[in-house]
């Protein structure tokens, strides 16, 4: 039961899901089982249980979290599951076949992640003042960053790969405009760092504070932070290869 329900935890913190939504659904699945007492903590890296039986045995796990990411359509299915459970329409048994379908859960075909960074980074240029060629251009960068995020370095952490991201994103854009497809390379970059700004992070961070989180609020903040930071390095980075520090 325990470890059942917090695979489902581990799952939907990996997928982009609140510390206070986990520690509940972790909470509901164990309780639907009428232990004595459970007890959850939860930050962005680590999900730890205690559960005390009412014959007077305790058992206690926790798991790591290492990577992470935004997938809204698995973590939907995974609420679908810690519900059903709690509502008694599944069984542990059907629960875990349930869960690892939910692992490698994907809502749409690849090309469609393209096409969504092409019209973002494009969008985000025309919106921030750019030209249609800067878009043009924000939508050919656009591609090798994308492919960059969703093959990422295995031996790496996220922040390696962050600068190495936008590293790829900054070098395309001179290599454009080199090639004097673009005008204003400011405004092509907007578009392009718009695909790594971990926006929904900093949100949840702000949703923890206020809700006196402290702890995984600060941690998600930090995180966010570094990993803001780690762009700026790789597109600086690139820009200084090029001779366009100042820019």
């Amino acid at each position: 039961m325990l470890t059942t329900a917090m695979d489902i935890g581990q799952q939907m913190l990996m997928t982009g899901a609140d510390v206070t939504r986990v520690e509940d659904s972790v909470s509901r699945i164990c309780r639907r089982f009428d232990v004595d007492d459970v007890q959850v903590f939860c930050i962005a890296s680590l999900l730890q249980a205690s559960v005390r039986m009412r014959d007077g045995r305790y058992c206690i796990q926790m798991r790591r979290i290492f990577t992470s990411d935004n997938n809204l359509a698995r973590l939907e299915e995974l609420n679908s599951i810690s519900r059903s459970i709690c509502s008694g329409g599944l069984t542990i048994e059907e629960a875990r076949g349930r869960l690892e379908k939910a692992k490698v859960l994907e809502c749409y075909r690849p090309l469609w992640y393209y096409v969504a960074a092409i019209f973002g980074a494009s969008s985000f240029s025309l919106f921030f003042g750019g030209s249609l060629a800067d878009g043009l251009c924000a939508a050919v960068a656009s591609v090798p960053v994308l492919f960059c995020q969703r093959h990422p370095f295995r031996k790496c952490n996220q922040m390696v790969n962050t600068i190495f991201q936008s590293f790829v994103g900054g070098l395309t854009v001179n290599v454009v405009m080199k090639l004097g497809l673009g005008q204003n390379i400011d405004l092509i970059c907007i578009g392009v760092i718009m695909l790594l700004i971990s926006g929904m992070m900093f949100g949840n961070a702000m949703q923890d504070f206020m809700r006196s989180d402290v702890l995984a609020g600060g941690s998600k903040l930090v995180h966010a932070l570094l990993l803001a930071m780690m762009i700026v390095l790789g597109f600086g980075i690139s820009m200084f290869c090029f001779g366009n520090w100042a820019l």
